[in-house]
């Protein structure tokens, strides 16, 4: 039998199909618990998207769920614009530690957006280290004139 005959044969199955051009056929599926939409890269979303839906909380076209992003970034702004209004006295211990408990009292009331508090804790940070060295240098500085004195009374003897 000849190729023609046995496609007859075969039915419409084995014909060839014709190539797919759809976009549809080009964009790949999504990832099965992805996010559908694509991030400003162009590539896909990886976060998981909201129940009963198939976009997560930053891309969701819900105008609830839209309205709730708005208020939040509102939020955050408003955070960052806050001022520091109580004292700040690093010169000592007790001046250091008051200013801890007004810091983590203000975080905990969302007065302080966490990042200040974070940015105040490096300042104090790098103030507890600047004065560890400043009593590193003194403690070199006695130890030497211990030796000195001890090296003095036993050239006296």
């Amino acid at each position: 039998m000849s190729n023609q005959v046995l496609q007859q044969q075969a039915g419409a199955e084995a014909a060839p199909k014709p190539p797919n051009n759809s976009v549809s056929s080009l964009v790949p599926a999504p990832a099965p618990g992805k996010c559908v939409a694509r991030t400003s890269g162009g590539k896909r979303c990886p976060s998981a998207p909201l129940p009963d839906g198939d976009r997560c909380y930053q891309h969701s076209t819900d105008p609830e769920i839209v309205q709730q992003r708005h208020l939040a970034r509102q939020r955050g702004g408003a955070m960052t614009r806050q001022r520091c209004n109580f004292p700040v006295d690093m010169t000592t211990k007790q001046g250091t530690q008051r200013l801890l408990q007004n810091v983590a009292h203000a975080v905990t009331r969302g007065l302080l957006a966490p990042s200040a508090a974070s940015a105040i804790a490096t300042l104090v940070n790098s103030s507890l280290k600047l004065a560890e060295l400043e009593l590193s240098a003194r403690l070199l500085e006695l130890e030497r004139q211990v030796q000195d004195e001890i090296d003095r009374a036993r050239g006296a003897s």
